[in-house]
């Protein structure tokens, strides 16, 4: 195909999409979650990574709705913030997603979720947004709003569920990735 990626996703139920432009996913979201058949993968890359650490405050606030404190957690919540604009645009399309594995290495973000079909689950997306709090001590801790004191100290909204599935990723590791990708 050699047209845009809105109008080839908007074509066809797929099993596996693969968002990776350069700079933000945003534009592809909602017909990449739509281009998802009932259920299937869908992974995501964004390289706009001053945008989705806080280092750029405006470009955070007007591309992911979101608001990051630049510290030792930003990388962590560039990931969960680009997850939470994704779950929160499946559930406007009334799916929801399961998180495979989600990563910040060097100069992107990179997700993948499964996304699957359900009003209900969809319904309770806000169980699984929130706000990371800073600890006066050191630490953090995830609220689902920060309370007015707290707001300086707070990266969000965000994802704050499990960004990964433990029973996928508990077989990952480097042996087996030479076994299955080297050549024999």
């Amino acid at each position: 195909m050699n047209e845009d990626a809105r109008i080839a996703l908007n074509r066809g139920a797929y099993q596996w999409i693969d968002v990776d432009p350069f700079g933000s996913p945003i534009a592809f979201l909602d017909a990449a979650i739509q281009g998802i058949g009932r259920r299937g993968v869908l992974e995501v890359t964004a390289t706009d990574t001053a945008a989705l650490t806080g280092s750029s405050p405006s470009s955070q606030r007007r591309r992911y709705g979101a608001n990051g404190i630049v510290d030792a957690y930003a990388h962590d919540d560039a990931i969960r913030t680009l997850l939470g604009v994704v779950a929160t645009t499946a559930a406007k399309h009334d799916r929801y997603i399961e998180p495979i594995l989600a990563l910040f290495d060097g100069h992107h973000v990179r997700l993948t979720v499964l996304v699957i079909r359900g009003k209900e689950k969809a319904s309770l997306i806000q169980n699984s947004m929130g706000w990371r709090t800073r600890l006066k001590g050191g630490g953090y801790t995830f609220v689902n709003h920060p309370s007015p004191d707290e707001l300086e100290t707070s990266s969000g909204p965000l994802w704050i569920g499990p960004i990964w599935n433990r029973e996928i990723t508990s077989r990952i590791d480097e042996g087996r990735a030479l076994e299955l990708c080297y050549p024999n």
